[in-house]
């Protein structure tokens, strides 16, 4: 008999071949977790298109911009817009003196 050919003999201790055992059950969890989340992601509707927003701003007017949950706050030289960006309307325009 060869080498190849002889049994092969299992020292590993009990408590290492649980581990493994719980490895691989823990990394098949993981792959359906992956497979559920993608799943997940494909069945959602897309996200609806940009709304285009009219302002009358040059890009040198532009001062300063903030960004606040669903509101952008846009500062110029002559004015400050306020814009709620989920549907594009002006919410406030405030002159500047």
């Amino acid at each position: 008999m060869s080498n190849l050919e002889q049994p092969i003999e299992n020292d590993a201790p009990k408590w290492l071949r649980k581990l493994v055992y719980i490895m691989g059950g823990v990394l098949v969890l993981l792959f359906i977790g992956v497979l559920v989340g993608l799943f997940y992601k494909l069945r959602k509707p897309p996200a609806p298109p940009p709304v285009p927003v009219e302002l009358n701003f040059t890009g040198a007017d532009v001062q300063h911009m903030a960004l606040d949950a669903n509101h952008l706050a846009i500062t110029s030289t002559h004015e400050i817009v306020v814009i709620d960006i989920t549907n594009g309307k002006a919410l406030l325009r405030l002159p500047l003196k």
